[in-house]
């Protein structure tokens, strides 16, 4: 059986071996028949190849490597002799604990494709078997509906403390322009990791002009096509930047210079060169490499527990879902905001309600340090009165290059400005400048997202930031009716 087979959108892959690896822009997967192979033998490990090449035209890789890993599994506690039949179900259910009967759920769609198919290996019993005996799903949703504090969704004020950490590392240095990009895009948009390894440059749509904001075509996964389909989503500012000045990086990336830019990976893999594009791609195992560097970036301690906060892919995709459900989104809304397909695992968001987010906030509310008093610089009467030395040329810039201040603090500041500019105390905003007409834009900005369907409360992950602009409003339009008065 030694031939070059393709999955979907994967790169031709050799299915001679016991081990496919199949490169897909989200990462690569790897399908092993070798537990078979090793106690079913020869036969039955070809006969599951043959199928599984087959399940490839319609199934994605992950699916398909799921369930061969679970015959697998059954492979090394159930011996075969001849083909795999009702009887040789009945023996492995019964070696299965109650919390692992849902094993066979994993195998199920496989083996009666495989049977469907005519290919030998797979008796006439097994689909009656399956029509026959009720198997459980595996229990899933327990980290968000109990809220857990390690795996599960994170409150309002982690996730704001997040967001500002990650700009203050970014400032240091601590935290590379990828690794806080990754982290902002999981933070606005709740995808899944291979979700955000498969964005090229062509899915990011600038704000022009008539629109205030920047959208992002976020690729669907999991869906029985070849044709790649996306998602568009209204994106933060600070998001549509951070990707704007990545995706021209890659314009200058001669890595990829035989590949047009709208192809381009925004995130790839660190390499002097590439085998091939699918392998510039940075993947799901970089995507959560990403997430841990940002997480040691920011040392963030939980007030829930008082240990290292632990930061993952799927704690922000669990926020989203979340947040979603708290603000009174439908199920079907909840859906298409996560990219399912369908309502099967949006329920447990509903179920969760808002009840114990609102405990754990009051519960916080003495402990968690507040998020008001977020303007810690100094406002001065203007340029000239800022004492720093060659002023001009450390303006800060805002709405339509309009400077808003000065900035005091070291000159090779890897900040987004102006926003990060509120939040530190380096910055000298000006008296008379147009600190009200950039917290219209981002109140404004704020506003899309939550009607693009987008939860308040994760929209809200700049809402640290316009209270300070709003806190800096406020001193200025103090300090000139003062002056005006004086």
């Amino acid at each position: 059986m030694s031939r070059a087979a393709e999955s979907r959108a994967a790169a031709p892959f050799d299915t001679a071996g016991d081990t496919w690896t199949i490169v897909l822009p989200k990462g690569v997967t790897s399908v092993s028949f070798k537990p078979i192979r090793a106690h079913w033998g020869e036969r039955h490990a070809d006969n599951a190849k043959r199928a599984a090449s087959a399940y490839l035209e319609t199934r994605a890789p992950d699916t398909v490597a799921n369930a061969v890993s679970y015959l697998g599994r059954m492979a090394r506690h159930v011996p075969l002799s001849g083909s795999i039949s009702a009887a040789t179900l009945m023996n492995y259910r019964a070696r299965l604990s109650a919390g692992q009967l849902y094993y066979l759920g994993h195998i199920a769609a496989f083996l009666k494709f495989w049977h469907a198919r005519g290919y030998p290996g797979v008796e006439d019993s097994v689909p009656a078997f399956f029509r026959r005996v009720r198997i459980p799903g595996n229990v899933k949703g327990t980290a968000v509906r109990t809220h857990d504090p390690v795996t599960g969704p994170f409150t309002d004020a982690e996730l704001q403390a997040i967001v500002l950490a990650a700009r203050e590392a970014r400032r240091g240095g601590l935290l590379d322009r990828q690794d806080h990009a990754i982290l902002l895009t999981l933070t606005a948009t709740g995808a899944r990791p291979g979700q955000v390894s498969m964005l090229v440059c062509g899915d990011l749509i600038p704000a022009v002009r008539g629109a205030s904001t920047a959208r992002l075509r976020l690729p669907s996964l999991k869906k029985r096509t070849r044709e790649r389909m996306t998602r568009e989503r209204v994106i933060p500012a600070e998001l549509a930047v951070a990707l704007a000045e990545i995706a021209e990086r890659r314009r200058l990336d001669e890595r990829l210079a035989d590949v047009a830019l709208e192809r381009r990976p925004i995130f790839v893999r660190t390499a002097e060169s590439f085998e091939s594009l699918e392998r510039a791609h940075i993947g799901t195992v970089g995507v959560g490499c990403a997430v841990k560097r940002v997480q040691k970036a920011l040392r963030l301690r939980s007030a829930r527990t008082g240990a290292a906060m632990d930061l993952s892919p799927r704690r922000f995709r669990r926020t989203l879902g979340t947040r979603a459900a708290d603000a009174g989104h439908s199920p079907f809304v909840i859906a298409d905001l996560l990219d399912h397909s369908d309502l099967q695992h949006v329920g447990v968001y509903v179920q969760a309600g808002g009840a114990i987010q609102d405990r754990i906030d009051s519960a916080l509310r003495d402990r968690a340090e507040p998020l008001v008093g977020l303007f810690t610089g100094a406002v001065v009467a203007g340029e000239d009165e800022s004492g720093v030395a060659d002023a001009t040329s450390r303006r800060v810039a805002a709405l339509a290059g309009r400077a808003v201040g000065t900035c005091a603090g070291p000159l090779d500041c890897n900040r987004l400005a102006p926003l990060a500019c509120y939040t530190c105390a380096a910055f000298r905003p000006w008296r008379d400048a147009p600190h009200g007409a950039l917290l219209r834009s981002l109140t404004e900005e704020r506003k899309a997202l939550v009607g693009d369907g987008i939860a308040p409360q994760v929209a809200g992950a700049n809402d640290a930031t316009i209270m300070a602009v709003g806190e800096v409003a406020e001193r200025c339009r103090a300090l000139r009716d003062e002056h005006a008065h004086g």
